[in-house]
């Protein structure tokens, strides 16, 4: 017998290959607006990329707030006033939904999971209108049992109203805590954002 029943994964960096989606999102945006890419815009959108998203997990900004402001940040600091940030953070959220893959061996895991009697879920923190898409592909959309987006949730986890939302949701929120420790496991790649 399984000692757990429910697996949550992030999905970012766990499942996904955020991080090639990312540097291909780059590429293909910022190239399409003749922005180059060096040490010196790089390490500006990863200051207030990484910036925003404190700021939203820390729950001092909103999902309405956090796309456009990473890049108006970075335009300000940079001097591409004539740049629009959300126009071009629907361009670069386009291209990184468009490169958002599996990393080599999670299909694999996903299945033998599955087929072992686990019930998987999906818990992010990402954007639900960008993120929703890859998540339902042919590959995996009969695998998950739900996808949990802290945007929809309206709290970032690994902050315990998150969880205790998804709890509620999976109907184990009468349960202890020691009874939860049994039956769900979290897996993510980062212990302060999952």
């Amino acid at each position: 017998m399984n000692k757990y029943e429910y697996i949550l994964f992030d999905a970012d960096g766990t499942l996904y290959d955020f991080p090639t989606a990312e540097k291909n999102a780059i590429q293909e945006t910022w190239s399409a607006h003749k922005i180059p890419i060096n040490e010196t815009t790089l390490s500006c959108f990863h200051k207030h990329n990484g910036f925003c998203w404190k700021q939203l997990e820390e729950g001092t900004i909103g999902y309405d707030v956090l796309p456009n402001k990473r890049f108006q940040l970075m335009f300000d600091e940079l001097g591409y006033s004539h740049l629009d940030p959300p126009k071009f953070n629907d361009e670069y959220i386009s291209n990184i939904t468009k490169h958002t893959k599996l990393f080599p061996q999670s299909l694999e895991v996903l299945k033998t999971l599955q087929n072992r009697g686990y019930k998987l879920f999906i818990i992010t923190n990402g954007i639900y209108t960008f993120q929703r898409e890859p998540f339902y592909r042919e590959e995996t959309k009969e695998i998950f049992s739900q996808v949990f987006y802290s945007s929809k949730l309206n709290v970032c986890k690994p902050n315990k109203k998150f969880f205790d939302k998804v709890f509620k949701e999976l109907g184990l929120d009468e349960i202890s805590v020691d009874e939860r420790k049994q039956k769900v496991i979290v897996i993510g790649d980062s212990l302060t954002s999952d």
